[in-house]
């Protein structure tokens, strides 16, 4: 007989772990909080080798040369645009009205609990290559599940439940994304800029889930701006970068659970730049391909039902986001 279990509601949530969350004059009981406070960011230290995500993405640049069928058979859910929110798909690139090039080709692969399950059933029948690849990125989804455990463990000292909330069993739920950006020229053979100094990877954002590991980039350009200060008038203000760095931050359904105003630790709005320049004078000719591997870190057991609204801070929401 399955077992059915029924998923807290925002308000169940709300009521049972904001209650816990440390009074603003309160002091921090670790490094790690003492950071998230006062930067919305903190670096942190993994387990996993520093070789280990660029080696994933080696593995998968030879999987699309050499079984993009399978690849394909990886794409299963999709989101309201489209997109799969299991395995692989593609994103060529946008271009605007004057044709400049606004945002990067690239590829994402998502590891998930849904995947996972559908890999158990197949992977006896895929060729070695792919195997190697699909094997080696469920280990780093575990990997990441390992280390943000340990996380909430530090912070469970001061958010007490923060703890039980994202892992009520052993992993809890985590998605590893794997993202390949194709390297590209700047500028046409006449010499003409055909891309856009303000292209970025993404808009800038919250990302709706709980909290976000930012396991390894290849290259610079990630930034955050200051609570209450976004937009072109306030300044990016990018975190250091280097081999090994991985960051951790919160994000829309922490603070829909745990609230802003009256909560030390604000979600990270933030934001990734492809081209960093000063000014269309010094932006490279060619850009390099980029790797970025990231780990999500949801509620397992809470149905928030994030929307846009949760996480655009222009928005005031209307359910105790921010009280």
């Amino acid at each position: 007989m399955t077992q059915t279990f029924e998923k807290m509601s925002r308000q169940q949530a709300i009521d049972r772990y904001r209650p816990f969350v440390p009074s603003l004059d309160s002091q921090p009981k670790s490094q790690l909080e003492s950071e998230l406070r006062e930067n919305g960011i903190a670096e942190v230290v993994l387990d996993t080798p520093v070789d280990a995500y660029q080696l994933i993405s080696d593995q998968y640049d030879i999987c699309m040369n050499e079984h993009p069928e399978w690849l394909n058979w990886t794409a299963g859910s999709f989101d309201k645009v489209g997109v799969p929110e299991d395995g692989h798909v593609r994103k060529e690139l946008s271009i605007n009205l004057a044709g400049m090039q606004i945002s990067d080709p690239k590829v994402i692969f998502h590891f998930n609990d849904t995947l996972r399950k559908k890999w158990y059933r197949m992977q006896q029948k895929t060729p070695p290559e792919f195997k190697d690849y699909m094997e080696h990125g469920f280990y780093l989804q575990s990997d990441l599940a390992r280390s943000a455990a340990n996380i909430m463990d530090i912070l469970d000292e001061s958010y007490r439940g923060i703890k039980h909330l994202y892992f009520p069993s052993e992993l809890g739920s985590i998605t590893f994304r794997l993202l390949r950006y194709d390297g590209y020229d700047t500028h046409d053979g006449e010499g003409k800029l055909i891309v856009d100094n303000g292209a970025q990877i993404a808009k800038p954002h919250y990302d709706r889930g709980g909290a976000t590991i930012q396991a390894y980039a290849s290259a610079p350009g990630f930034w955050r701006q200051l609570e209450g200060r976004h937009g072109a008038a306030h300044p990016k203000l990018y975190p250091p970068h280097g081999v090994g760095m991985s960051q951790f931050f919160f994000g829309a359904a922490n603070r829909v659970v745990y609230g802003s105003k009256n909560n030390p630790i604000k979600p990270l709005y933030h934001c990734v730049d492809r081209i960093i320049s000063d000014g269309a004078q010094n932006i490279p000719d060619y850009v390099p391909p980029r790797t970025a591997a990231i780990g999500f870190i949801d509620m397992p057991g809470v149905d928030l039902k994030i929307t846009s609204r949760d996480t655009q801070p222009e928005r005031i929401d209307m359910h105790n986001l921010d009280i």
